[in-house]
């Protein structure tokens, strides 16, 4: 069975949108906003706008079998990890220790589309009867 485009929530603008452009805003929001919010509270935010979009992500590589998304889910949700142990003050702490974990995460991320140039866009699977 071959997946294809019909089903990725990355080629509706609408779904894009929703699911990974207003999580990127917001985070990029999070840096204009130090000065109103509390750490804590951008901690949680841009924890959450990853785990929000690694699930995306994982929906999107179930639905369609788009190869990025089944490296980008994991990498946004082990961002949000390292967000959360920043937050926690497990991770040493600095100056711009937030900004380099959510830069290293989106680097990874962007780098999750190599594979796609490489391979193709979408993984080929088998179905149920012919897996073996």
């Amino acid at each position: 069975m071959t997946r294809s485009g019909r089903s990725d929530f990355m080629g509706a603008p609408l779904s894009f949108l929703l699911a990974w452009g207003l999580p990127t805003a917001v985070i990029v929001a999070t840096n204009f906003l130090g000065a109103v919010i509390p750490l804590g509270g951008i901690v949680a935010i841009v924890a959450g706008a990853f785990v929000w979009m690694g699930i995306a992500c994982l929906l999107n590589a179930r639905q369609c079998g788009r190869r990025h998304c089944y490296f980008s889910g994991p990498i946004l949700l082990v961002g949000a990890v390292a967000v959360v142990l920043f937050g926690l003050d497990i991770l040493p702490p600095g100056p711009q220790a937030l900004n380099l974990i959510s830069l290293a995460t989106i680097v990874l991320v962007a780098l999750t589309f190599v594979p796609e140039a490489i391979w193709g866009r979408y993984v080929q699977r088998k179905p149920p009867n012919e897996a073996g």
